[in-house]
């Protein structure tokens, strides 16, 4: 599996806490462009080690689609390399419920609190969630700002809960 990330020379989800944005990709792209070039490169530079144009241009492709890039880093974690199921444990993993976090309506976002003192460690957005449901899952995997840790966020669909407070209701 081509790693995408390292094309771009860019940290994995795994390897940074920090968000990439869009803008960072983007300077990536054009860096790796630069660099990479046939034209840019004498012939003792060349290899068959460096990434080409085409892998450079599909890297960029994927990572800068929101959607492609999240189907993309589930792929890359649960791929058949050693290093990347080496890179998918996640130290101090708890699971809980979306209704055991805090809701900041101003952000749209639900947080929490870490153990090694971030007040808003965890944050899940609404994209969090809908991306996941979109796959058919009920679970994000959030990493804490802070460290390390992580945990697992269970969440149902609003349909689903109307559903099950109808059937709970007409049961009594």
């Amino acid at each position: 599996m081509i790693d995408h990330y390292r094309t771009l020379d860019l940290p994995t989800p795994r390897e940074s806490r920090a968000c990439l944005t869009a803008e960072d990709i983007k300077q990536a792209y054009r860096l790796a462009l630069l660099k990479h070039h046939p034209d840019k490169q004498g012939p003792a530079q060349a290899t068959k080690d460096k990434p080409s144009i085409d892998t450079i241009k599909a890297a960029y492709g994927v990572l800068s689609d929101a959607k492609l890039r999240t189907d993309y880093d589930r792929e890359l974690l649960l791929s058949n390399d050693p290093s990347a199921k080496e890179k998918s444990f996640h130290t101090g993993e708890e699971v809980v419920d979306l209704d055991d976090l805090e809701f900041d309506e101003k952000l749209g976002s639900w947080y929490r609190g870490c153990r090694c003192g971030e007040d808003r460690g965890y944050v899940v957005t609404e994209q969090h969630l809908e991306n996941e449901e979109q796959r058919g899952g009920r679970e994000v995997v959030v990493g804490c700002k802070g460290c390390s840790l992580w945990i697992i966020v269970g969440f149902s669909s609003v349909e689903e809960d109307e559903v099950d407070e109808r059937n709970g209701s007409q049961k009594a």
